[in-house]
């Protein structure tokens, strides 16, 4: 009874720790999960408070492995009923290389994928030297220099931040929904951060998914918006919240096993 008891003790462990990671990280594989923001977004570039970004889901993007230099970069995610925010923390990018620097978002909102872009894609191409292409999509490639819509915001900034206090390359970003016509509760969805030329020495690429290729939705990972909060329970706390559970089980039960005097 007393083995019974505690394996059940374990089995509560283990699904409090997934549970936790889960909230914590905000998404699995290849799929973000976006929290309902608590906190609101003023979009220039940069945190505006120290708080403003942590009721996100954090990324840590992937290095790309395709040049000497390693970049290292964090995109945090969340929605209100209106629109999708969303920040790159482009944190190894300290000198600005305005002719080649760049920071992506794509965009698949029908989630109909293709080995090509669709009609319904869209990517906002940030170019360090304060260029902004809204890109719709061709059937076999993408059109350009098409101009922001109505109600989208892209700032971008060269500023510090908690992952790094010298100054970097920082984009925020705020996309209405309403932009996208029949737009699916889960989309495709990928991000990249370049700097440098590509096959120059400073090149350097951050992206996620990390399989993803920029031309091919097919290979994006997914976007799923959530309709609550991320917990202000923290992860750090349920771990704690555990393991007094199970060091409180185990005393309880040698307590039960000790012979009577």
């Amino acid at each position: 009874m007393r083995k019974a008891f505690i394996s059940v003790v374990i089995l509560i462990l283990i699904a409090i720790m997934q549970l936790t990671l889960m909230t914590a990280q905000g998404y699995s594989g290849s799929q973000i999960l976006l929290p309902l923001l608590t906190k609101p977004v003023t979009v220039d570039g940069k945190w505006t408070a120290a708080d403003e970004w942590s009721d996100a889901v954090v990324i840590t993007l992937i290095n790309c492995n395709c040049s000497s230099v390693t970049a290292n970069g964090y995109l945090y995610a969340k929605h209100d009923p209106s629109n999708f925010y969303f920040l790159i923390d482009f944190a190894s990018s300290t000198v600005l290389d305005g002719q080649h620097d760049n920071m992506d978002v794509f965009l698949d909102p029908l989630h109909n994928g293709g080995t090509v872009p669709q009609s319904d894609d869209r990517v906002f191409v940030v170019g360090t030297s304060g260029g902004v292409m809204n890109v719709g999509a061709g059937v076999s490639q993408w059109s350009l220099n098409n101009p922001l819509p109505e109600g989208v915001k892209v700032v971008f900034s060269m500023a510090g931040s908690s992952n790094r206090a010298q100054p970097h390359e920082i984009v925020e970003f705020m996309v209405p929904f309403s932009m996208f016509s029949g737009m699916q509760s889960t989309i495709g969805f990928s991000v990249a951060a370049g700097h440098g030329s590509v096959g120059s020495s400073e090149f350097s690429l951050a992206l996620w998914p990390a399989n993803r290729q920029r031309d091919n939705p097919s290979t994006w990972g997914e976007v799923a918006m959530s309709s609550t909060p991320i917990p202000e329970f923290s992860s750090v706390w349920s771990v704690i919240a555990a393991t007094l559970l199970v060091s409180v089980t185990l005393t309880w039960s040698r307590r039960r096993a000790s012979p009577k005097g």
